[in-house]
């Protein structure tokens, strides 16, 4: 093998591990990215759950509330009823 062959060959050697290297670099890099990534989507996930359970409590006390306001629109209806019975007799 000629000098000048085994020069090209030792070049192209020579450029495919440079472009391994950034290869290698690039996807650690992208690694990177979708780690943040990764991280970012748990931390949304966690504020959802937080969101969603927040949401739920505070409709628990809606229906509590809304209850307690059932009952005491009976209780009125109730004391009105029987306010209407006195002042009738």
């Amino acid at each position: 093998m000629s000098t000048a062959k085994f020069d090209e060959i030792a070049n192209k050697v020579s450029e495919v591990e440079s472009d391994t290297k950034r290869a290698v670099e690039k996807a650690n890099n992208i690694q990177i990215n979708v780690n943040h990534l990764v991280s970012d989507i748990s931390a949304m996930n966690r504020d959802i759950s937080t969101i969603s359970f927040k949401a739920s409590e505070a409709y628990s006390k809606v229906r509590s509330v809304e209850g307690k306001t059932v009952s005491i629109e009976k209780s009125v209806d109730g004391l009105k009823g029987r306010i209407t019975t006195v002042e009738t007799t």
